[in-house]
């Protein structure tokens, strides 16, 4: 079926409704992820009790993440995953990237809080045992 074309002697004197801003309505978390060990959460065996340390939205007041506590994730599972799920849990968990696009849009109708830190892991190796593993010289860094 073909759209119907627009018969109209002038074409500049119709009037089109002008464009109307979407609020944000939902995320979706494509992946679960398990935080690392050094997380501060009470886990039961169905689920997660408890999470000490993260920011708090109490009476329209942010109450901040204090230092140290919270949930922290590794940067080498998280990869480019801007939105994401802590595993057995309900919480839905972005990066920085959607934050800052959600005020670049406008978007008044969304808070967003600290829950923790995206860990970049860098584990040191000898040199040695790298070539021997992998058959192939190493660039210096």
């Amino acid at each position: 079926m073909k759209p119907k074309k627009i018969k109209t002697k002038n074409i500049k004197r119709i009037k089109w409704l002008p464009k109307e801003t979407i609020p944000l309505t939902a995320f979706y978390s494509p992946r679960e992820i398990d935080c690392l060990p050094q997380s501060t959460i009470v886990r039961s065996e169905r689920a997660i009790e408890e999470i000490t340390g993260v920011a708090e939205f109490r009476g329209g007041v942010i109450i901040t993440r204090e230092v140290g506590k919270g949930l922290f994730f590794s940067s080498d599972i998280i990869g480019d995953l801007d939105i994401f799920s802590l595993t057995n849990s309900g919480f839905l968990l972005c990066t920085k990237r959607v934050k800052e696009f959600c005020k670049s849009q406008g978007y008044n109708n969304v808070a967003f809080l600290e829950m923790g830190k995206i860990i970049l892991l860098a584990i040191k190796v000898s040199r040695k045992w790298m070539e021997e593993k992998e058959r192939l010289p190493l660039i210096d860094w």
